[in-house]
């Protein structure tokens, strides 16, 4: 079972104009045709699923209908060909200077070796079983809060993995996944075009498993963090669904406590 209060908390911390989603690998057959999600009539991107989701619309496909090859072979509905781990096919593409370099980025980040029958990606909230990764995205400061939440709770995250392209599958979803850790990624040009995110925007992926403990972070430190306005959105939100066991504290945060010229 998913744990609704969690993402309740992780709603009324966050100050997010997205639905926040969840996505859950399905190795079988018979679990893919139990979850009852609609299906895209024609094929679609991975991203352009996520970003549906974000708009509280829930999907599911199979290998027949993922319109991206790069997620595709990401996600483990197909293998790499020959030429991806040698960096021929991306170098082919002009992303890297040389094939050299080609090749140690191919190497370094995670593809999903396991084979993949089907993907379903949805509003967090919707799911009964718990997803595999949670997805975020939105700006540089909500992004901010939720990399305080997770040092709060688990420390510094010491290996990020960031390249600029295959943002959503590869940066937010397989990395997070194998790695079991939380990255942040910058978006990419392919997923920008054709999710059509805003510029200012950025995603956040990390394991359901971590969700709890991110949001044991906001909620430790949303009194020396946020200040006054955000506080009384905050509570606002929170009385909204009944939740009653945080405490905020008006006019408290770090960086105020002994600056007598700023006003909260």
């Amino acid at each position: 079972m998913i744990d609704e209060l969690a993402i309740k908390k992780a709603y009324a911390f966050l100050d997010l104009e997205r639905q926040i989603v969840g996505v859950k690998l399905i190795y079988d057959k018979f679990e893919y045709d139990s979850i009852l999600v609609n299906e895209p009539k024609s094929p679609i991107s991975y991203c352009q699923a996520v970003r549906a989701a974000t708009a509280g619309n829930g999907l599911k496909f199979t290998k027949e209908l993922s319109g991206c090859a790069g997620s595709s072979r990401a996600l483990g509905f197909v293998p790499p060909n020959a030429d991806y781990y040698t960096g021929e096919s991306s170098y082919k593409m002009g992303l890297y200077a040389d094939i050299d370099i080609a090749k140690q980025v191919a190497n370094q980040v995670c593809i999903c070796s396991r084979p993949l029958y089907g993907i379903v990606v949805s509003p967090l909230e919707r799911f009964e079983s718990e997803p595999d990764v949670v997805l975020m995205i939105t700006n540089t400061r909500e992004a901010m809060r939720i990399m305080q939440a997770y040092t709060c709770v688990y420390g510094v995250q010491q290996e990020f993995n960031i390249t600029g392209n295959q943002a959503i599958c590869m940066e937010c979803t397989t990395y997070p996944l194998i790695k079991n850790c939380i990255n942040i990624s910058m978006l990419c040009s392919g997923t920008r075009y054709k999710a059509q995110w805003k510029d200012g925007e950025v995603a956040i992926g990390f394991p359901y498993t971590l969700l709890k403990g991110i949001v044991s972070g906001l909620q430790t430190t949303v009194n020396p963090i946020e200040q006054n306005h955000r506080k009384a959105e905050i509570e606002q939100s929170l009385q909204k669904d009944n939740i009653s066991d945080v405490e905020i504290k008006y006019g408290r945060t770090y960086f105020l406590a002994n600056d007598r010229t700023s006003k909260e």
